[in-house]
């Protein structure tokens, strides 16, 4: 896309599910940041598979803000009873 002249990456994901499957989505986020990291101005989006509250969320790339909690405080934002 081009939002004010600038370029803006989009990408959408559906990381694997399954609690015990954080070696799994760290590896697949680690692929996708590394593919995001030649544009300037990226979005991440989709069906993570883990909480923000989850120490798993340390995984994501530290130039990437989580949305999820800045706009829902305190709504962990489950849709299936994974806790």
């Amino acid at each position: 896309f081009r939002v004010n002249g600038r370029e803006l990456v989009v990408a959408t994901s559906h990381l694997e599910s399954l609690r015990e499957s954080e070696p799994t989505r760290a590896m697949q986020l680690r692929r996708i940041f590394k593919l995001l990291e030649r544009h300037d101005c990226a979005v991440l989006m989709g069906d993570m598979n883990f909480c923000s509250t989850w120490d798993e969320d340390r995984n994501l790339d530290d130039r990437y803000v989580d949305l999820w909690p800045l706009l829902h405080p305190g709504d962990d934002g489950f849709t299936h009873g994974t806790a």
